[in-house]
């Protein structure tokens, strides 16, 4: 499972540079010790990208590309925005893990008028999928 053990040596190796412990990740994140210990002993991957991501910024990782490498790590693909194909990573993500697609908001520019589907032509495309 090479994914496995680059997530576990990527969240291991930051670890070990800030000086922190197995416990101290886990407590900021809200889990048991023993779930980041599986992470981190190859036996299992967060069950989200947005698990993952919390992960990056408890641990500091602002770069793009590592973002996106730990991402990777844990098997989610990441796909590049429409503003010079730099990686996303924030909290809008979407998996086809763990969720299903989000209809977009107000917000967001809508170009497509809703069709005769119900509206699944004007769906986004998430930013992250299972691979």
């Amino acid at each position: 499972m090479r994914n496995k053990k680059e997530f576990a040596d990527i969240v291991g190796q930051y670890l070990a540079q800030q000086e922190r412990s197995q416990a101290w990740l886990a407590q900021r994140l809200g889990v048991e010790r023993s779930t980041v210990t599986r992470w981190l002993n190859h036996g299992n991957l967060p069950n989200s990208p947005e698990t993952v991501i919390l992960i990056a910024d408890i641990l500091g990782i602002q770069d793009a590309e590592e973002r996106a490498a730990l991402l990777d790590s844990a098997g989610y693909v990441v796909h590049s925005n429409n503003q010079g194909d730099q990686p996303v990573a924030d909290d809008t993500v979407i998996s086809s893990k763990v969720e299903p697609i989000k209809a977009p908001t107000a917000d967001e520019d809508d170009p497509k008028p809703h069709g005769s589907r119900g509206g699944l032509d004007s769906l986004p495309l998430s930013k992250f999928s299972a691979r």
